[in-house]
C-alpha cells in the first residue's frame, strides 16, 4: 500500500520506494525479531515487485526509473529460480516494465526495448503458463511506438504492423480486446502520416 502510494506522487521518491523493500528484506531476515511465520508474511512478494515496477513505470520520460523497472523484473526472476521463495513472475509483471519503456520517453529506443521484452514473453510462454502474452502486452508495445520521433516514424509503423500480423496468428483468450491494439496502431499510422512533409 505505501509503495502504490508513492506511485501516485509527482515528487521522485525513488529512495523512499528502495528503502522500503530493503527493510522488508531486512525484517524477513531478522531470525531474533520475528518468527519464521511472521518473517516470511513480511518477505517481499509478486505484490511488492509489481507494485515497485508500477512506480517506476509512473515516472514519466525517465529513461533510469524503466531501465530500475526491468531490473525488478530481473531480480524477481531470480527469486523465482530458489526454493521457496514464492515468487512468480507473470504477465502483469511483464506488462508493468512494458508500460515503463513506453513511458521512458526514449523514442524508437524505448519501443524497440519493449517489444524485446514482449518477445521474451512469447518465447517464455511455453515454458512458464503465468507469462502469456496479453492483448494488453501488445496494445502496450504498439502505444511505445507512438511515442517516437517524426524522422523515424516510418520505422515505427513497419515494426507495429509486423506486430500486428504477428498478433493475428496468436490465440487470445481475452480477445474482445483484441480492438485496443488495432485502435493503437491506427493511431501510430496516422501519426506517421500527419508527420510527412
Amino acid at each position: 500500500c505505501l509503495i502504490n502510494a508513492y506511485s501516485k506522487s509527482e515528487e521522485d521518491l525513488s529512495d523512499q520506494v528502495e528503502a522500503t523493500l530493503e527493510k522488508m528484506n531486512n525484517f524477513a531476515q531478522d531470525n531474533n525479531a520475528f518468527s519464521s511465520e511472521t518473517a516470511s508474511s513480511i518477505r517481499p512478494d509478486e505484490t511488492t515487485y509489481n507494485s515497485m515496477m508500477n512506480y517506476y513505470a509512473s515516472r514519466k520520460n525517465h529513461h533510469i526509473s524503466a531501465q530500475r523497472a526491468e531490473d525488478l523484473l530481473l531480480e524477481m526472476s531470480a527469486q523465482s529460480q530458489q526454493q521457496n521463495s514464492g515468487i512468480q513472475m507473470n504477465s502483469t509483471s511483464f506488462n508493468i516494465v512494458l508500460k515503463a519503456w513506453g513511458n521512458s520517453g526514449g523514442g524508437i529506443q524505448g519501443a524497440k526495448r519493449a517489444e524485446e521484452l514482449l518477445r521474451m514473453m512469447l518465447k517464455l510462454r511455453k515454458q512458464h503458463e503465468n507469462v502469456q502474452p496479453t492483448t494488453l502486452s501488445f496494445s502496450t508495445v504498439i502505444n511505445a511506438y507512438s511515442k517516437v520521433a517524426p524522422e523515424v516514424s516510418a520505422i515505427a509503423v513497419d515494426r507495429v504492423l509486423a506486430l500486428l500480423d504477428e498478433l493475428e496468428g496468436l490465440y487470445f483468450p481475452d480477445s474482445e480486446n483484441i480492438n485496443s491494439c488495432y485502435n493503437a496502431a491506427a493511431n501510430v499510422i496516422a501519426k506517421s502520416s500527419l508527420q510527412k512533409p
